[in-house]
């Protein structure tokens, strides 16, 4: 069985006592993903290749690190999320509904620079095989 874990920015499958990184992002900043720790995954059920995954960076984050990969990360794809007004999204949790869409929990806060604000959080109804967020 294969496990799937964040390592410090970083999925990994973890199988026995071997390990392959899923998504990674490159250290002199060669690929255009954003370095995110990796909060939920969603896999397939009927396509281990295909995966959903996302969560967030440390500090005031831009854009919604939610992530789809079709061949286990050899292309991974930034997903655009739901809503262009989501200040400092961060994926907390992907949750399988019916007729095999998906809730996507996403916390924001309205205001990034207090430190004494809570975050809010949205729920986002995501279907995988169509239109992503309807």
């Amino acid at each position: 069985d294969t496990v799937y874990a964040d390592l410090e920015g970083m999925l990994i499958a973890l199988e026995g006592t071997a390990f392959e990184p899923v998504f990674a992002v490159s250290q002199d900043g060669s690929d255009d993903l954003p370095y995110a720790y990796i909060r939920a995954i969603w896999l397939d059920p009927d396509d281990a290749e295909h995966l959903i995954f996302g969560g967030g960076i440390n500090g005031v984050e831009t854009e919604l690190s939610l992530f789809e990969t079709d061949d286990h990360g050899a292309n991974i794809e930034q997903l655009t999320g739901p809503d262009d007004d989501l200040s400092d999204p961060t994926v907390e949790q992907i949750v399988p509904i019916e007729d095999d869409e998906l809730a996507v929990l996403i916390s924001e806060d309205d205001d990034p620079s207090d430190t004494d604000t809570e975050r809010t959080l949205r729920v986002y109804v995501f279907d995988p095989n169509g239109d992503p967020f309807n």
